[in-house]
Formats: structure tokens, C-alpha cells, sequence
């Protein structure tokens, strides 16, 4: 569907411009109107944990977990930051050969997930009715939440460590390339194990729902609905493909203003959310145990 939308929308479009005629002027008026039309109907199917595809066969996505179909947010994660960036760019790596193994993996997968189903934590099901059956989890009650200087306290640690940490990183591998000596050796074998240290750091912290920064002062991302600790995949989303390259991009474009949105944000929300929060569904609470 996409790509038969899309190629009607560029043949419209093309055959527009080519026309100077009121055919032409016609023309680019339904293909813009069809562009409008799809993109509609894909955000509306979201909402309900589909795409266009999964609302003709009836099926839907949900969480693995609880059954529950995805919102808009979770899903705009699912379809375009895990499958469209993040396996976009590992297919092209490797030369396709992702997107059948992704593809064929439910065939054997006891749960009958996809590899990108695994990232996010969710499966595909057929549609048997709507209901709401979240029931709220004491962690995520109001009084367990982390609050907003202690939240802020986290990214600023966590933003002077990557800082100093890779300032000294290229320090050290400047150094140690430019010297030709015995000391110039052993200055790049310990920047090597500073990055390799920190990096196992954060991998260590991120499936237990933190940062570095999060686990000095004691918090942790969880899921809304059920307070359970993000894993290693979402966290992976949250962190690197939801704050850093989604957010990250749209607060460049904003000049910075969204970056100060997002930070303040959970100063007047109910929920004690960022925006990015809202998207993936999380919240952050203290770790109250283990």
C-alpha cells in the first residue's frame, strides 16, 4: 500500500508540473488530496495498533505482555522508528538479508513474534473487541514517582559523564596516535578500556531501566500501565531512538525550544510524563526494590 500510494502521488505530481493546462492544475489537486487522503488513514489505523493493511485483515498489534493494542504512540515507535529506521538501515547492511529473517522469524518463534515484535515487545493478533483492562500498578501511583529535580539530576549526570567521558576518550586516542612511543601504546589501551568500561556500564544499567545517571540517584524507567522496568530493547528505543534521534532531530529544527518542552514538561503534567514518556508510555519511578 505504501508504495502504490506513493507512486501514484510522484506520477500525479510529475505529470502536474509537466502540464501547464487546467488537466495539469487538476492533477496536482488529486494527487495532493490522495497524499492527505492516505497519510489520514494511517493515523487514524494507529491509534487502534494498525496500518491500513492490518485494518483490511483484520488484525492488530498489541503488547506482549498485556494484551493490550497499541496507541498511537507505541505505534508510530513500532512502524517507523524500529521497522522503518532501525531495520531500514540494518537491511541495507545487510544487503537484505534482515528483512527475511525478520520477516520468517514468527514461523519458529513460539510466540509468533518478529524480531522487531521482540524489540518493542509486542505481538500481532486478530482483532476480537476493545476494552480497556489497565489497572494501575502502586509503583506508578503519583507518591512513587521520581520527581522533577531528581529527573534532572539524572540527564545532567548522565550528560557530564558522556561528555567527559568522550572527551577523554579523544583526547587520549589523539595522544596516544601521535606519540610513537611505548607511553603512546599504553595511552591507547587505557582510552580503549575507558570506552569499552563505559559502554558495558550503560548496557548494564539499561536492562534494569536506567542510565548511568538514573542508577546514581536511584530511578528507573517503567511502563506505565503495568510499573514493570523497561528491558534492554525499550530502552533501547526510549533512549537512543525516541530521545536521541527522534527528539534530537525535531529540537535541532526548533532551534532548542522542544528540548525545554520536553524537560519541563512533567512540572504541570498529572502523570509526571515528558512528551517522550507519552510516546513510548513510560513513567519514572524510584527503585523501591530488586
Amino acid at each position: 500500500m505504501p508504495s502504490l500510494g506513493a507512486l501514484i502521488f510522484m506520477l500525479g505530481f510529475a505529470v502536474g508540473l509537466a502540464a501547464s493546462t487546467t488537466a495539469g492544475t487538476v492533477m496536482l489537486i488529486l494527487g495532493g488530496a490522495l497524499f492527505v487522503g492516505y497519510w489520514v488513514w494511517w493515523l487514524i489505523a494507529l491509534k487502534d495498533g494498525q496500518t491500513p493493511g492490518k485494518k483490511v485483515v483484520g488484525i492488530h498489534a498489541v503488547r506482549a505482555d498485556t494484551g493490550e493494542p497499541l496507541q498511537w504512540g507505541m505505534m508510530f515507535v513500532r512502524e517507523f522508528l524500529v521497522k522503518g529506521i532501525l531495520f531500514g538501515i540494518l537491511i541495507g547492511l545487510s544487503f537484505g538479508i534482515l528483512f527475511f529473517v525478520d520477516s520468517l522469524w514468527p514461523l519458529w518463534d513460539r510466540r509468533n513474534q518478529t524480531l522487531h515484535d521482540k524489540v518493542v515487545r509486542t505481538q500481532v493478533a486478530y482483532v476480537v473487541g476493545s476494552q480497556d483492562t489497565r489497572e494501575e500498578n502502586p509503583i506508578t501511583q503519583t507518591a512513587n514517582l521520581a520527581s522533577w529535580p531528581i529527573r534532572v539530576a539524572a540527564a545532567v549526570l548522565d550528560s557530564i559523564m558522556f561528555s567527559l567521558g568522550a572527551l577523554i576518550f579523544m583526547l587520549g586516542f589523539a595522544v596516544g596516535l601521535a606519540a610513537s612511543t611505548a607511553a603512546g601504546t599504553v595511552m591507547l589501551i587505557l582510552v580503549g578500556a575507558l570506552f569499552v568500561g563505559c559502554l558495558v556500564w550503560w548496557l548494564i544499567a539499561l536492562k534494569d531501566g536506567q542510565t548511568p545517571g538514573k542508577k546514581v540517584v536511584g530511578i528507573r524507567a517503567v511502563r506505565a500501565d503495568t510499573g514493570e522496568p523497561l528491558r534492554w530493547g525499550m530502552m533501547f528505543v526510549r533512549e537512543f531512538l525516541v530521545k536521541g534521534i527522534l527528539f534530537g532531530s525535531l529540537s535541532l529544527i526548533s532551534f532548542g525550544i522542544l528540548f525545554f518542552v520536553d524537560s519541563l514538561w512533567p512540572l504541570w503534567d498529572s502523570r509526571n510524563q515528558t512528551l517522550h514518556d507519552k510516546i513510548i508510555e513510560t513513567q519514572v519511578a524510584y527503585v523501591v526494590g530488586s
